[in-house]
């Protein structure tokens, strides 16, 4: 692990506006005799939520929080646990896990954290391990310091804040994330459990892109009417420009989309069974599992099974509808969770204007099934 970084920040005219360590990059992400490494970057803006699946199974999840982010890692399997839970410090000092605006502004909120604020601040290092929760468990001040190292003897990552925007400085407010761009690493042993209950084969590379995907039955890009006021970004990420805004009743033309899965869905199998594709036969033995991302309609799914992307399997009779859910027993399969999505379109208004919303539901028209 590096440590021992000192933060530097640049502070743009009315807005704190990137920082960047002393460091230039992120430490190394790299697997060592006996250990595995899995790197994940992103960037999110002011109160949205991130979620990774690492191939390894490892899910690498930013909470929302008031002043900006909690960092958790979960496991397939396992997915509303946080293994990561165990990281000291505790008390006095913030854990390096809690990713708060305040941390990189000085204690009056006039400039960047010149000391006067002990926070951590670029490299955040955490730990992990699949025995928290199953013998190792945080207990305040009686929490034993074995139980750390052990589980530190497990999993070992870091965070590294690589650029962000706060609000402008003001003496005596309190600053706020507009965004933050970020890379992490998780590294455990080789040969030892990986990101779920057993070994299999690694669900699909994670955040998955699907351009041009519609995901509904009867989906259609064409002419849609908002039926709420909507800010059209100038380019496909939080945190951009506004281009424009729409009106509600206006109606502007959708021209396109990418469905981006940030969690795929995933179905055990209790039973054997073939499921159709255009590129043949998949058959699936009990114990299984098969990942969900992009549906599309009547039954088909976009699905990622034994290292394989299929583009329209058919699990209409296996897993999904109405009688999967009422009573599960009666299929093959049942969808443990679902995928964790998110839908941007590529919108041009009645000017000529074009750019992007991730706020699909603020539109109405997008059905052609009746019209």
């Amino acid at each position: 692990m590096v440590s021992g970084l000192f933060l530097a920040l640049a502070v743009g005219a009315g807005a704190a506006q990137q920082a960047a360590s002393a460091q230039a990059a992120a430490p190394g992400c790299a697997a060592e005799p006996g250990r595995l490494a899995e790197r994940v970057s992103g960037e999110v803006s002011r109160g949205r939520a991130f979620e990774a699946v690492t191939p390894g199974g490892w899910i690498l999840r930013l909470v929302p929080s008031e002043d900006g982010w909690l960092l958790q890692v979960a496991a397939r399997g396992r997915e509303a646990e946080d293994l990561s839970r165990l990281t000291p410090p505790w008390h006095g000092v913030p854990n390096p896990r809690e990713i708060d605006s305040w941390h990189f502004r000085n204690a009056a909120n006039t400039g960047p954290n010149d000391g006067s604020v002990n926070a951590p601040q670029a490299l955040r290092e955490f730990v992990f391990s699949p025995e928290v929760g199953r013998g190792l468990e945080y207990a305040g001040s009686a929490t034993r310091l074995e139980d750390v190292e052990k589980v530190r003897a497990f999993g070992r990552g870091w965070l590294f804040v690589e650029s962000y925007a706060l609000t402008p400085p003001a003496r005596g407010g309190r600053a706020a994330f507009r965004s933050m761009r970020f890379s992490a690493c998780l590294t455990w042993p080789a040969g030892g459990p990986g990101g779920g209950e057993r070994q299999e084969p690694a669900g699909p590379p994670m955040p998955y892109e699907d351009p041009g995907a519609c995901p509904f039955e009867g989906c259609a890009y064409r002419e849609w009417a908002a039926n709420a006021a909507v800010r059209v970004l100038s380019a496909r990420r939080d945190g951009s420009p506004v281009a424009f805004t729409v009106r509600r009743g206006e109606r502007v033309m959708a021209m396109t989309g990418v469905v981006i899965t940030k969690v795929p869905g995933r179905v055990e199998f209790r039973k054997a069974v073939d499921l159709p594709t255009s590129s043949g036969i998949v058959h699936v033995e009990p114990g299984q599992s098969l990942y969900l991302l992009t549906y599309r309609g009547e039954g088909f799914t976009k699905a990622w099974f034994e290292g394989r992307l299929y583009d329209d399997l058919d699990g209409g009779a296996a897993f999904f509808g109405d009688r999967c859910e009422r009573d599960p027993g009666s299929c093959a399969g049942t969808i443990v969770h679902r995928p964790v999505t998110v839908w941007w379109v590529q919108v041009r208004n009645e000017q000529g204007q074009a750019g992007w919303t991730s706020e699909p539901e603020k539109f109405d028209g997008k059905s052609a099934v009746g019209r």
